[in-house]
């Protein structure tokens, strides 16, 4: 376990950048001349507000503003003295990129020196648990497709532990494991289509996350199509919101909508099957009103009706059922956190 050595202020200049930051190494991938300092700072000033991505992290920009307006941090940066001297920030490059445009802006404040947390001679697996620690499960997390990358790296290139991983990333076993899988899938489905890799469009991650769910591969597999075929559609946005991928069981499933689809996108398919649904009663009552309900009718569920929809997964009843498993899930995750 990684144990702090002190709490300080240090110096900003003194600091080393990593490199290796998981929030911007698909960018330093991608970059073909010396990394310098101020690479870095390009790379962690790249992050911009973005709709659909599912990302509710704090970008770059709106982060220097709460910065510059409270003249501090609240979470200090976390640096590794290494064995010939070198203070390595392991985690909160970003902090000290913004605390360097505000000093050579000359921005009101003293910002020459940042709080820090120093380790000496970290492990890489030290690294990883903090690293893991502040963005898996802290209040800074990376954009999806970053986090994704990490775990796949750790897990598959670094040989660390599944149950390790999860361990780090608070117990969320089932979490990880689509992130490994959405990654593994984006990477080998939707990089190749792409005409140029600048057209990696790394917020389509969430359609691949989403890919992860109860059914929907198999019922891509089952219309005839490939998973090449699904990175086509979020490629031309086919599939927007990101969410509406849940959705692909019911649309592929009927021809009509599937037309529909394949045409003007998913959201146009929802339409046409909530038109023709086979439900003329409206839905009426507060939100705990129909939780108390949908208990009540869950409590008196016997064991042929199970059996009905083991051996009948494909009906509109039971995906409706699996629907509302994958939002009600989103949505205690939302309000857990």
């Amino acid at each position: 376990m990684a144990v702090p050595t002190s709490h300080t202020l240090l110096p900003v200049d003194e600091l080393v950048l990593d490199v290796d930051n998981p929030r911007i190494q698909r960018i330093m991938e991608m970059w073909t001349g010396e990394i310098t300092a101020e690479i870095i700072h390009l790379a962690l000033g790249s992050g911009r507000d973005t709709q659909d991505s599912g990302d509710t992290g704090t970008t770059f920009y709106s982060l220097k503003e709460s910065i510059r307006t409270s003249g501090t941090i609240i979470h200090p940066i976390h640096v590794n003295k290494t064995d010939d001297g070198q203070l390595v920030v392991v985690e909160g490059n970003t902090r000290v990129a913004i605390y360097k445009e505000l000093r050579d802006s000359d921005v009101e404040g003293n910002w020459d020196k940042i709080p820090a947390i120093v380790y000496e001679g970290l492990s890489q697996e030290g690294i990883d648990s903090i690293r893991l620690q502040s963005h898996q499960v802290g209040p800074r997390a990376w954009d999806p497709y970053s986090k994704a990358k990490y775990l796949h790296k750790l897990h598959k290139h670094q040989d660390m532990p599944f149950a390790r991983l999860v361990d780090l990333c608070g117990g969320r076993k089932n979490e990880v494991r689509d992130y490994i899988a959405a990654y593994e899938d984006m990477e080998e489905h939707y990089r190749p289509i792409l005409d140029d890799d600048a057209d990696f469009d790394a917020t389509r991650f969430s359609s691949f996350a989403e890919l992860q769910k109860s059914k929907v591969k198999e019922a891509i597999t089952l219309a005839g199509h490939s998973l090449e075929d699904f990175s086509g559609w979020v490629r031309d946005r086919k599939i927007h919101p990101q969410h509406t991928v849940r959705k692909l069981p019911l649309i592929l499933g009927s021809p009509e909508a599937k037309k529909i689809f394949l045409h003007e996108g998913a959201e146009a398919a929802i339409r046409y099957l909530d038109r023709t649904s086979e439900t003329d009663d409206p839905i009426e009552g507060s939100l705990p009103e129909l939780c108390k309900a949908v208990l009540s009718k869950l409590r008196a569920v016997t064991w042929p009706d199970i059996q009905k929809h083991r051996s009948n997964k494909e009906s509109a009843e039971t995906q409706a059922i699996l629907d509302l498993n994958d939002e009600l899930a989103d949505f205690v995750k939302e309000i857990s956190n």
